[in-house]
């Protein structure tokens, strides 16, 4: 009856602690906060013995333009573009280093870098 509880104990703690980043899972590397702000979940290993996650929320879209105050900008947020119920991991291309997410109107060209890369968005 000890290890009962003491898993449970364990467990229960493990995911309090998974849960504690404010970031909501939804599927496939993407997530979601309180705000309704959507992420790209990465690794920055600019310093590979202190790897730690990063959200990326912007995104460049040379088809998704947004009006500015100063003009008109190529760069959006995941939040603005992404359908959420249709999005998934699509494929990885190893030579450009790039993971390809999808939903029904775009695709999402992560770009592999060390400070967790950059997203370019193009229509499907």
């Amino acid at each position: 009856m000890k290890i009962k509880h003491y898993l449970f104990f364990t467990f229960f703690i493990l995911l309090i602690a998974c849960n504690n980043s404010g970031y909501q899972f939804i599927r496939d590397n993407l997530y979601a906060d309180a705000n309704g702000n959507l992420y790209l979940k990465s690794l920055n290993n600019e310093d590979v013995e202190n790897t730690y996650d990063i959200w990326i929320k912007e995104v460049f879209c040379d088809t998704c333009f947004v009006y500015k105050e100063n003009g008109i900008d190529s760069i959006t947020e995941l939040k603005d573009i992404v359908d959420i119920k249709t999005f998934h991991f699509d494929s990885i291309d190893e030579i450009t280093g790039v993971t390809i997410y999808a939903d029904k109107n775009y695709s999402y060209l992560h770009k592999w870098m060390a400070d967790g890369g950059t997203i370019v968005v193009m229509k499907r």
